[in-house]
């Protein structure tokens, strides 16, 4: 119980999960990405507590990812995990500066097992020049489709995915 943190919890998963494409991606000829991920929404059982205070029933994502990441390096890019009742969503998608999608992978997992593809984020930013943040931001909807069809990505800077 480190500095009043006390956690005793079990993970039970309540959507499918979510294998991610590998992904090999840099900017001007320096790797900032390299790696295999997967994420899945469930619930915890058990408590959490904090100090004082004690939590249970809690809803959340578990994610495990591979290889090299280095965020600094990385284009702009979008990440969307939502726990939405029956399903979930998981996503994202890596963009050039000028806005030119470069990878997006994710998909919208339900309950009863279903798995439908997201093919692309859409949506409405003003970027800062120079700066790898948007002054404004719209909420990004997803696309996607039916078919589980997939393979490696490619970038533009890297070729394809291993």
């Amino acid at each position: 119980e480190a500095n009043g943190i006390h956690a005793e919890l079990e993970f039970r998963a309540r959507c499918p999960a979510y294998s991610y494409a590998p992904i090999r991606c840099g900017s001007e000829g320096r790797l900032a990405i390299d790696q295999s991920y997967y994420s899945q929404a469930g619930v915890y059982t058990g408590t959490f507590r904090v100090g004082g205070r004690t939590f249970s029933r809690l809803q959340g994502l578990r994610a495990r990812r591979w290889g090299v990441l280095r965020m600094q390096q990385l284009p702009f890019y979008h990440w969307i995990s939502a726990d939405l009742g029956d399903r979930c969503i998981n996503a994202w998608q890596f963009e050039s500066r000028e806005g030119e999608r470069l990878y997006c992978d994710g998909a919208i997992t339900t309950e009863a097992g279903e798995v439908t593809k997201i093919v692309r984020l859409e949506h409405d930013w003003t970027a800062i020049p120079g700066c790898r943040r948007p002054s404004r931001v719209s909420p990004a909807r997803p696309r996607s489709r039916s078919s589980m069809r997939r393979s490696a990505s490619t970038c533009p800077d890297c070729g394809p995915s291993s």
